[in-house]
């Protein structure tokens, strides 16, 4: 299931085929400091308790180790529903297991994950492949209109999570958008970041001295944060704003 919504509430019993009123929804959130985890997190909050449920937030800060014990402690505390994202896609076979073991309806956010028998669990997010091409296609239509392609060196900066699929998905897209749109493949640099701005900070600039022939360059990456600190490392190289499309 991919549905283009964040914030839902899951508060269905497994096999009651009915919704539980008063019950705990608890939401497992793999970066709690990032803006789009922050609106998210309201609008779990809001929703469940519109629908007369009690909300929990767990912020897991990108650790895998605190996101098992989130899990653990949400079924503890007789949780009737958890949504997760997890800090990697690697959990996805524990993470499932515990939730099938209590009898605890889980759904996968922002990050789509897999049981230990490869079937997914139920996914409540953005389409990353069609999130990739818009993003492609909008930066594509700015670097044809800039004129860089015609003169000059013009680098694309792909500052990526491999670890992730949902990354991988949406950057791929966005690559193969740049390239259709007659950029050359060669001029692709994968900027390997751990999703936080001061990791896509400190990877970038290497980079940008290892290039020193590039003019200008395009910046994607999986979230915001990874433009953010790329956009931060071209500012401090001296790369203009008008040299950048990010």
């Amino acid at each position: 299931m991919r549905t283009i919504r964040s914030g839902t509430a899951i508060g269905l019993r497994l096999g009651s085929g009915a919704w539980t009123q008063d019950g705990l929804l608890v939401a497992i959130r793999r970066s709690g400091a990032q803006q789009y985890f922050i609106d998210d997190a309201q609008a779990f909050t809001e929703t469940a308790e519109a629908l007369g449920h009690e909300a929990r937030i767990v912020n897991v800060a990108l650790d895998s180790n605190l996101a098992v014990s989130a899990m653990s402690d949400a079924i503890a505390a007789g949780a009737d529903g958890i949504a997760i994202a997890v800090p990697e896609g690697s959990l996805g076979p524990s993470i499932a297991a515990a939730a099938a073991e209590a009898g605890v309806p889980l759904v996968a956010t922002a990050i789509s994950i897999a049981d230990g028998a490869g079937n997914p669990v139920p996914f409540v997010g953005f389409d990353g492949l069609a999130m990739g091409e818009a993003v492609g296609d909008g930066a594509a239509g700015l670097l044809l209109e800039s004129g860089w392609l015609e003169g000059g060196s013009c680098g694309l900066l792909n500052v990526e999570l491999s670890t992730l699929a949902v990354c991988t998905d949406r950057t791929n897209a966005t690559t193969a958008r740049l390239v259709a749109a007659g950029a050359a493949e060669e001029s692709v640099v994968v900027v390997p970041y751990d999703g936080t701005t001061d990791s896509a900070l400190s990877a970038t600039g290497p980079i940008l001295t290892a290039h020193p022939d590039v003019d200008h360059w395009v910046v994607y990456s999986c979230n915001d944060d990874g433009v953010l600190g790329a956009l931060n490392a071209l500012r401090n190289a001296g790369f203009a704003a008008s040299d950048v499309i990010g």
